[in-house]
């Protein structure tokens, strides 16, 4: 059962690169990023069901630690999306602000 379960995510997750590397190459990002952040956004929600099911069943725990860590995951995400927007928002990008950086 182990075996099965193990083909069937390694499948699963082919799929998933396999529709996300076209997506990625459409908009210029780099595969570091792609697989750094954008899956680990989308990794996001399954983990918040799993959260929710486990704090269901009032094992609080595990419910408490599962939505830490998609919490990480989403500030990985939203801090370099903030960095990449200041440079369209932004009269100088947040990157160079804060390292004194004169522009």
């Amino acid at each position: 059962m182990l075996a099965g379960a193990t083909v069937a995510i390694a499948w699963i997750s082919e799929i998933l690169v396999g529709a996300i590397e076209p997506v990625g190459r459409a908009l210029s990002l780099n595969d570091a990023f792609v697989g750094v952040f954008v899956l680990a956004l989308l990794s996001n929600a399954a983990e918040q069901t799993t959260a929710i099911r486990a704090a269901l069943k009032n094992r609080m725990e595990l419910s408490f630690s599962i939505a830490i860590g998609a919490s990480v995951q989403v500030s990985l995400f939203v801090a370099p999306f903030l960095v990449l927007l200041s440079y369209a928002v932004a009269p100088v990008p947040m990157d160079l602000a804060f390292s004194g950086v004169s522009c």
